[in-house]
């Protein structure tokens, strides 16, 4: 325990300093799932584009494209395809991040699954 507040008052100013930048962020707007409208996935942005030419779903690369015939259940395929993506990445993280600290948490899964949060973005929570 008081390595952990040690470690707190070492990275307090640090803290601070974080949550005033995420506080000083204007409000984000909800998504309406557009061409042209910009999604964020690890620290990048990436446009969408509603394709004639798709020839899946929602395909990523250089951007979000997302099938013409589809763009109705652009924000579902969004959101399932953020979550596979964190269902993969988040565990590793927890374990890196465990070990820097010193802790061992076992094998790590999500559960119960990644869920869209209450706020009816494609931000998805632990609940």
């Amino acid at each position: 325990m008081e390595y952990i507040e040690g470690l707190l008052q070492k990275k307090a100013l640090w803290i601070k300093k974080k949550i005033a930048e995420v506080g000083a962020r204007p409000e984000s707007t909800l998504k309406k799932f557009v061409s042209g409208e910009s999604f964020l996935y690890l620290g990048d942005f990436y446009k969408l584009r509603i394709s004639r030419e798709a020839s899946e779903a929602l395909a990523f690369g250089k951007e979000f494209v997302v099938s013409a015939d589809r763009r109705l259940d652009a924000r579902a395929l969004l959101c399932e395809w953020y979550k596979s993506k964190g269902v993969a990445k988040i565990p590793a993280r927890v374990e890196l991040y465990a070990r820097r600290i010193g802790v061992n948490v076992g094998p790590t899964t999500i559960s119960p699954p990644l869920r869209i949060g209450p706020k009816r973005r494609c931000a998805c929570t632990m609940k």
